[in-house]
């Protein structure tokens, strides 16, 4: 029986049974997410949890196509990230906790790593737009699992 392919990116010092865990200095494989060592069509899954915002938004629609690339027909995509939708309309209702809005706009600075800071924060509708540009069949945006559910997004899209 061939084990599917799940791949953790981005995956820091955290390691999730399952799944090939790929960073660019810690895990299973050290490679570049915008740049992984796979063939076309050979991966079932990408998971990406508060990633994509750390790349440069002119690497984007690239990445999403090499991870698309990558994928089996029917693979999915996972992306978890901040929202500046909610961000926005927690600032306006009030809301100043720093690790809601500063954070989720530009990262935290505790790290003093360039590497940790964002460098872009994505709407839904400019994240499922760059989603369908680069070839996903489906997608649909969820209640996020990891970190703040009040300001962040997750979109699973299936090739």
């Amino acid at each position: 029986m061939v084990r599917p392919v799940r791949l953790h990116l981005g995956c820091g010092p955290r390691r999730w049974p399952g799944f090939v865990n790929v960073d660019m200095d810690q895990g299973d494989v050290l490679a570049d997410v915008r740049n992984l060592p796979y063939e076309p069509g050979t991966v079932d899954e990408i998971q990406a949890i508060h990633l994509f915002e750390h790349l440069p938004r002119w690497d984007a629609a690239n990445t999403l196509k090499h991870w698309h690339a990558l994928l089996k027909p029917k693979g999915l995509l996972v992306l978890e990230l901040p929202c500046f939708d909610k961000i926005m309309q927690m600032y306006a209702q009030g809301e100043r906790e720093e690790r809601l809005i500063l954070w989720g706009l530009f990262g935290d600075p505790k790290y003093r790593n360039p590497a940790m800071m964002h460098q872009w924060c994505w709407s839904e509708e400019e994240l499922s737009q760059e989603i369908r540009n680069c070839g996903f069949a489906r997608y649909r945006l969820a209640e996020p699992k990891f970190h703040h559910r009040r300001r962040d997004m997750r979109l699973e899209a299936v090739k």
